[in-house]
């Protein structure tokens, strides 16, 4: 109806319009109705729909020269957008999330590079997009704040020489404090607390190290008996310095200490000399007199000395008491007196074991294991007697003498009755 209403002229270029619509339509059925992905579209998250025609499909009038859609790629067998995507020109909150790092800088600086337009795969990435960034892409200041060094210091100390024996040796013990860290030190200095040193040119404060300077100074020590008698000596000193917090205005300290050790060497000895007298040979009766002297001839005092005999009735008088406490050379002298028995006489001598004995430093007070000692011996002859002797009937010339004592009293007696008779007869 409409054509036969419609004037000649239009009917023609209505028909005209149709046949060049049927002609291009199969040419707009086979091309792609989903356009390629561009980084701006895949970070959308809604594609473009697919473009919309008029006029017939492809599937009503194929042609030899285009592609039939049986043989244009299925659904499945093209790769998703997740596939093709490429990443995302902007990290999103949850990407920064899930690494942990802050975003820094404008979102131009973090964008993917774009696809070639001829579709060519990309330098060392994918075909669409380039490799996906990584977590040392975005620095972070946990990073650089590892790259710098904190405030520190470094002490050591030394002895010389490192053993001793003597009273009056001297040990040089020198030090060295250096700033190892990447800050200047302000206030550095350097103490010993050990007792009796002696020239120390170590400042105590108000020193200034740069970075890598080191502060070297010394001091010394006199070796007294006391230090022989205490054993080895080890102690230890110290170093502080003081830093400007940076962003600050307070300050903090880093320190640093070091020991040193000297042996000493003890050595604790005792030595006793005794005499006795009258030398010769005794009687029985006879009174022995006994000397000793206990001298202390080690490197270190030792206490409770004191000299000892085997004669258990004789009785030392010690100088100082006994159980006294000897330096090193100072010594102990004891006397007494010993009578010579009956049973010395039976023996013909007398012995006599002097002991001198003390405790070294530290010792065992309760224990002589550890004592130090030193014994001598000593012996008298004494004139020996018989067992079987009668001192008594000795004194008076013994058994023999009796028998001419005998005799005479007989005599006298006899001479004296002969007498009385011649008197009565008379």
């Amino acid at each position: 109806m409409f054509a036969l209403l419609a004037p000649r002229p239009f009917l023609g270029l209505t028909a005209a319009a149709l046949m060049v619509g049927l002609a291009g339509a199969p040419l707009v059925a086979s091309a792609d109705p989903t356009p390629t992905p561009t980084p701006a579209a895949s970070a959308a998250a809604t594609p473009s729909p697919a473009p919309t025609t008029t006029g017939p499909t492809a599937s009503t009038s194929p042609r030899p020269d285009v592609a039939s859609p049986s043989d244009v790629a299925s659904p499945s067998d093209v790769a998703s957008p997740s596939e093709t995507a490429p990443p995302s020109a902007t990290p999103s909150a949850s990407d920064d999330a899930m690494r942990g790092d802050s975003v820094r800088g404008d979102s131009a600086s973090l964008e993917s590079p774009s696809p070639d337009p001829s579709g060519a795969p990309l330098s060392g990435g994918d075909a669409v997009g380039g490799p996906a960034p990584t977590e040392s892409a975005v620095p972070t200041p946990e990073l650089k704040a590892l790259a710098v060094a904190g405030p520190s210091i470094t002490l050591t100390k030394s002895a010389s020489p490192t053993r001793v024996s003597k009273v009056g040796q001297v040990i040089t013990y020198r030090f060295t404090a250096t700033n190892n860290g990447s800050v200047e030190l302000d206030d550095v200095g350097v103490t010993d607390e050990l007792e009796g040193l002696t020239g120390n040119t170590c400042p105590s404060t108000g020193a200034t190290l740069a970075l890598g300077q080191a502060l070297t100074c010394s001091a010394s020590l006199t070796v007294t008996q006391a230090i022989l008698d205490f054993g080895d000596v080890y102690n230890f000193a110290t170093v502080f310095g003081s830093y400007a917090i940076p962003e600050s205005t307070e300050t903090d300290y880093v320190g640093a200490n070091a020991a040193a050790r000297v042996v000493v060497d003890q050595s604790p000895s005792i030595a006793v000399k005794a005499s006795v007298s009258p030398a010769g040979t005794a009687d029985k009766g006879d009174r022995l007199r006994y000397r000793a002297t206990a001298t202390n001839t080690g490197n270190v005092t030792v206490t409770a000395a004191r000299i000892t005999s085997s004669l258990g009735s004789l009785d030392l008088d010690c100088e100082p008491s006994a159980r006294a406490t000897l330096a090193p050379g100072a010594t102990i002298s004891c006397a007494g007196t010993y009578r010579v028995s009956a049973a010395d006489a039976r023996r013909g001598r007398v012995s006599n074991e002097l002991t001198a004995r003390a405790e070294p430093p530290f010792g065992a007070t309760d224990a002589s294991s550890d004592d130090v000692t030193d014994d001598v011996r000593l012996r008298v002859n004494v004139t020996k007697i018989a067992d079987d002797s009668d001192p008594g009937l000795a004194d008076t010339g013994g058994p023999g003498g009796a028998l001419p004592l005998g005799a005479l009293g007989a005599l006298a007696v006899t001479t004296g009755a002969g007498l009385l008779r011649r008197s009565r007869r008379a």
